[in-house]
């Protein structure tokens, strides 16, 4: 019995041993699927990235030309708050080009890289074909001008594709044609601007602003302490409306008022920030609130050299405190506010913050609905004795396309005005509300008369230029 069990279990092992080299050459046949994987892995992976660079710079180049025909199409007015269309276009343009200097460029995105460009970024600059002010281009409005700018990587800022071009490697040896400039990619972005009703007017720069900066170009560029009613405005700005100018009531508690079509019902406000955020303007009555109006008015006298106080914000559903005429401290220093006004320079343009219903005075519940560009034509009497003050309104062929420090904004109100709480703004009313689009994107409205106006992006989609 011993001798048999010995042999079964020499058997048992011979057989062990002949499966082993079997399981060892399966475990092997494993290793090209292995390795090929790892290849495609790894190709897949550079192709992403090829992709990725490309779509980076797209994401890139988009925002320099919403940035720089934004920032270009602002500068519709010149220093002097002039508006003339030839100008305007003028202006527009050099100031798009001044973002992509390439010492200078606000952007830049992907490129390259190569030889003369190792860190694989370069500047986003535009040529003159890449600005484009389409010049009657609405049929509702013949002055009106759309801007297309158009932001792009080709020549030597194209993005080198390094992987792209082995996908086709075999095309040649299949005798299959093989796609042109496999090894870069030249994507574009064009942005469209239109001029839009602003729902903010900025703080106005200071007047020792550095020269060529910024703030300096912005300095003029606020509220006019002086805000009308939008019951008198908004028949003003109608299309079919001739009247050009419009003489200026003050509203007192003394005498009241009575709504007039051929007049503009007015009081001055306080626009001088407080730097609180619970409080953000000024007293609107009281020796305080006169030191700030004359501080304000003089903040527009060319040339001045007493104290000046820059306005503050001023944004849609902004509370404005109105200043009575009859209150002792205005009624004191009147001389002071004539003298203060009559700096002011006629027959120049000014932001007019519009409130909603004829003003309150020795309150602070004026609310702004919108802005009005009108020029100043008429500020005392005679003899200089007392207030005259009246503005005067153009066509839309003479409303600018947009104001410097003027913005678009529907959503979450400034948190300084708010006191830091977040909330709505209110919505626009005639005659601010957002011009209109046709179905086919063909056609907008026509510009108000005398709306202050915004850089605005445009919702359509433009393709080439």
């Amino acid at each position: 019995m011993l001798l048999p069990r010995i042999k079964s279990n020499c058997r048992n092992s011979r057989s062990h041993l002949a499966g082993r080299p079997a399981a060892r050459a399966g475990r092997g046949s494993v290793l090209p699927v292995v390795v090929f994987s790892l290849g495609i892995a790894a190709a897949y992976l550079a192709l992403a990235m090829d992709v990725m660079r490309t779509v980076e710079a797209t994401r890139q180049i988009q925002f320099a030309a919403d940035s720089a025909a934004l920032y270009g199409y602002s500068y519709a007015v010149d220093s002097q708050r002039n508006y003339a269309p030839a100008n305007a276009q003028v202006s527009i343009a050099q100031r798009v080009k001044s973002t992509g200097g390439d010492a200078s460029a606000w952007n830049s995105a992907n490129s390259g890289p190569g030889d003369g460009n190792r860190q694989g970024q370069s500047p986003v600059s535009f040529a003159d074909f890449d600005i484009k002010l389409a010049t009657s281009a609405n049929p509702l409005d013949s002055t009106d001008l759309f801007l297309q700018v158009r932001a792009r990587r080709d020549g030597s800022d194209a993005i080198r594709l390094f992987f792209f071009p082995a996908i086709f490697a075999a095309n040649a040896f299949l005798g299959m044609p093989v796609p042109p400039d496999l090894n870069q990619a030249a994507p574009y972005r064009i942005t469209e601007v239109v001029g839009q009703p602003a729902s903010r007017i900025g703080a106005g720069a200071r007047l020792d602003a550095p020269a060529g900066s910024r703030q300096a170009d912005l300095i003029g560029f606020a509220c006019l302490p002086l805000a009308i009613s939008n019951l008198e405005f908004a028949q003003a700005a109608g299309p079919a409306t001739t009247q050009s100018v419009y003489p200026v009531d003050l509203v007192s508690r003394a005498t009241g008022y009575q709504s007039t079509p051929a007049r503009f019902a007015a009081c001055f406000v306080n626009l001088a920030p407080t730097g609180s955020t619970s409080d953000y303007y000024g007293a609107y009555q009281g020796n305080l609130a006169i030191d700030n109006l004359t501080q304000t008015l003089r903040y527009f006298a060319a040339g001045s050299a007493q104290q000046v106080v820059p306005p503050g914000i001023v944004e849609r559903g902004a509370m404005l405190g109105g200043l009575d005429p009859a209150d002792p401290a205005f009624v004191n220093r009147k001389a002071e506010i004539l003298n203060a006004f009559n700096q002011l320079p006629l027959n120049r343009n000014y932001v007019v913050p519009v409130v909603r219903a004829d003003p309150l005075v020795g309150t602070r519940n004026n609310e702004v609905v919108g802005f009005a560009w009108l020029k100043l034509v008429g500020k005392l009497n005679a003899d200089g004795s007392d207030f005259q003050v009246s503005f005067q309104i153009g066509p839309p062929a003479e409303t600018p396309l947009s104001v410097r420090n003027a913005a678009v904004d529907n959503g979450l109100r400034s948190l300084v005005l708010t006191g830091g709480v977040a909330t709505r703004m209110p919505a626009p009313v005639p005659p601010f509300l957002a011009r209109r689009w046709s179905p086919d994107l063909t056609v907008l409205d026509a510009r108000p008369r005398g709306v202050v106006l915004a850089p605005s992006p445009s919702p359509r989609t433009i393709t080439q230029m």
